[in-house]
């Protein structure tokens, strides 16, 4: 999978229904921005700067999960941790699996 291809798939449409439309469009932002800043550092990334960004999605997460009730439940969690993988592994960070565990608090 390429950057372009992660961002031209419409993330978390299975939640469209039963998460709330602002959560639904807060996480694709997330995930969207962290493609665009992980892309922007090269074929090659700068570890360091790369984890600190791959950090920077979790961390949002956390905070849309915490000022919004804790809206983050099993099937979220599950979806939010596969879709920061593939950010991941683009990244070059497919020998740390569960990478987001470090950060997570949801």
């Amino acid at each position: 999978m390429s950057y372009d291809a992660f961002r031209k798939r419409k993330l978390f449409s299975e939640w469209e229904g039963h998460v709330p439309a602002e959560m639904v469009a807060a996480s694709r932002n997330v995930m969207l921005e962290t493609a665009d800043k992980l892309e922007a550092l090269g074929p090659e990334p700068d570890r360091d700067q790369a984890r600190g960004i791959l950090r920077d999605c979790i961390v949002a997460f956390n905070e849309l999960d915490e000022a919004n009730d804790h809206w983050i439940a099993t099937i979220e969690r599950e979806d939010i941790c596969a879709e920061f993988d593939q950010l991941a592994e683009l990244a070059g960070f497919d020998d740390e699996p569960e990478l987001a565990d470090e950060w997570r608090d949801f």
